[in-house]
């Protein structure tokens, strides 16, 4: 062999090298971004172990659409189940049980300290509550629409009856997660100080 035939061999050595090193660069810095994304919309299902959601998860997560709310208290409206996770408790109207399920997402909202403002609240309502005035000085900040179509979205999506669950929407307007209205604050806080922690969004 001569030394133009040995000095062809190192380069074609040293292309295909190179050429393994940037595949595999591409691959290492795509993978999460796929991985996350299949994630997201549910094609595949994968948790790290130890970690457990103790709200329950709607898997896959359901889009909500805002159809034409009817504002009584309009705190945030420009955002209204977008930008932020937002908390909805949806009701016929707002009475005793309800302003119980109200409280507990005012605390556990306050309690996510320097989280709190990626947190917003909404309460729809299918019939107007009798007294909307002390529902929105009580519940400073917080949206309350009535929508006949929102709620039964966020119903239907979630197999649920009105004023049962709490719901949780994502930055991007999806149905993810539900609580039981007379949940404990701690479990609820759990899961969302460690949603904020990881996400990126919102």
């Amino acid at each position: 062999m001569n030394a133009s035939d040995s000095q062809q061999n190192v380069s074609t050595e040293e292309r295909n090298r190179g050429r393994w090193s940037f595949i595999v660069l591409v691959v290492i810095f795509f993978a999460p971004l796929i991985a996350a994304w299949l994630m997201y919309f549910g094609v595949i299902d994968w948790k790290p172990e130890g970690i457990k959601a103790n709200g329950e998860l709607v898997d896959p997560p359901v889009p909500i659409d805002i159809v034409a709310p009817d504002y009584l208290v309009a705190s945030q409206s420009d955002q209204l189940l977008r930008d932020t996770w937002t908390l909805v408790y949806v009701a016929d109207e707002c009475l005793e049980d309800c302003e119980a399920s109200l409280v507990l997402i005012r605390q556990v909202r306050l309690s996510l300290g320097r989280y709190l403002d990626r947190i917003s609240r909404t309460l729809i309502v299918t019939q107007t509550p009798p007294d909307v005035t002390r529902l929105a000085e009580a519940f400073p900040g917080m949206d309350i629409i009535h929508s006949d179509q929102m709620a039964r979205q966020i119903l239907d999506a979630a197999s649920q009856e009105a004023g049962e669950r709490i719901y949780l929407v994502d930055p991007l307007g999806n149905l993810t997660l539900m609580f039981a209205r007379d949940s404990e604050p701690r479990p609820i806080y759990n899961d969302l100080k460690h949603l904020l922690k990881l996400s990126r969004i919102g």
